[in-house]
């Protein structure tokens, strides 16, 4: 399954791509053409402080591609459009089972800041 396909299933996308709040997606696309990953951000602006951080929406790569240093580059990618972008920070939400990507945040000094509360019905 090509990328576009993929985002549109996945994610409800629309060939137009991302427009709202400065959204901008990069995807990985091997040389087969298959897709590899994405990462998507967009502007965060805090209700209460007024204070716009870019905002990591996601970050996925394939599993058969991961290990590769592909996150790597996606967070160096990411922290680059927000430099250029004027941003104070960079933020992202990951589940907290999901050690493998908190220890690769972690290694670029992404530190946790708050934490989020679910009721399961």
């Amino acid at each position: 399954m090509r990328w576009p396909e993929v985002l549109r299933s996945k994610y409800e996308w629309s060939d137009s791509g991302p427009k709202a709040n400065r959204g901008q997606v990069t995807v990985i696309e091997t040389l087969n053409n298959d897709y590899g990953g994405h990462l998507w951000v967009a502007d965060h602006e805090d209700l209460f402080t007024g204070v716009v951080r870019c905002w990591i929406v996601t970050l996925a790569i394939t599993p058969l591609y991961r290990g590769q240093g592909l996150g790597s580059r996606l967070i160096q990618h990411a922290t680059s459009i927000a430099r250029a972008r004027g941003a104070k920070s960079v933020g992202l939400n990951v589940s907290k089972s999901n050690k493998e990507a908190k220890s690769l945040y972690s290694t670029f000094g992404f530190s946790e800041a708050r934490s989020t509360m679910m009721l399961n019905l």
